[in-house]
C-alpha cells in the first residue's frame, strides 16, 4: 500500500470516527433521525473500523426511536439476513430476540409479534417452542418439572418467551432455571 492509500484510508478512519461521534451525540440530543441518516452512510462506508451490521443496528435502533418503525424494521430484517449469512445461530437468535424485546419495551407489540412469526418462517431456529430456541446451557439448567403446576416439562413442550426464559406450556408461568 503506498503511502497515499494509507493516507487516504487513515483519512476515511477519521471521518468515519467523526461521523459516530456525531452521530451518537445527535441519538443523545434526541436527533434520531440524522443520527441513523449518519450511522447508515458509515455503514455504506464499508470502513473495518466500522463494522456494516453494527452501525446498521444503530442506525434501525435511531430509526425506532424517532418513531420510523417500518424504516427500523426493514433495515433489522436486512441486518439478521446478513447475519444468517455467517452462520452464526446464536448470535442471530439473540439479535431478534434483543431486537423484538426493545420493539416490546416500546409498546410496538403488534409489530413485534408480526415481525416474529415472519422470522419464524425465515429463521425456525428463533421459533419459541422450538427447543432450537434455548442453547444447551439453559437446557442443562431446566427443571424436569414446572414448580407452579408440577406439569412434566420437556424441551419440545415448552414455549420460550426468549432464548433463555422458558413458559410453561400447561400454567403458562415463567419456569426459573436452575443453577
Amino acid at each position: 500500500m503506498s503511502d497515499q492509500q494509507k493516507t487516504r484510508s487513515s483519512l476515511s478512519s477519521v471521518k468515519a470516527y467523526k461521523m459516530y461521534q456525531r452521530a451518537t451525540q445527535l441519538g443523545l440530543k434526541g436527533k434520531h433521525v440524522k443520527a441513523a441518516e449518519i450511522y447508515e452512510k458509515i455503514a455504506q462506508g464499508r470502513n473495518p473500523d466500522y463494522p456494516r451490521h453494527a452501525m446498521f443496528t444503530l442506525a434501525s435502533q435511531e430509526w425506532l426511536f424517532a418513531g420510523e418503525i417500518e424504516r427500523s424494521i426493514s433495515l433489522a430484517k436486512a441486518i439478521f439476513f446478513h447475519m444468517s449469512q455467517s452462520g452464526d445461530v446464536s448470535e442471530l437468535r439473540e439479535s431478534i430476540f434483543s431486537y423484538l424485546n426493545i420493539l416490546r419495551e416500546m409498546g410496538h407489540y403488534r409489530e413485534a409479534d408480526s415481525l416474529q412469526e415472519e422470522l419464524k418462517v425465515t429463521y425456525p431456529v428463533i421459533d419459541p417452542k422450538s427447543p432450537e430456541a434455548a442453547s444447551h446451557e439453559v437446557l442443562a439448567r431446566l427443571p424436569n418439572s414446572c414448580p407452579s403446576c408440577g406439569a412434566a416439562l420437556q424441551p419440545n413442550t415448552i414455549t420460550w418467551r426468549d432464548p433463555e426464559t422458558p413458559i410453561c406450556s400447561h400454567c403458562q408461568m415463567v419456569i426459573p432455571l436452575t443453577s
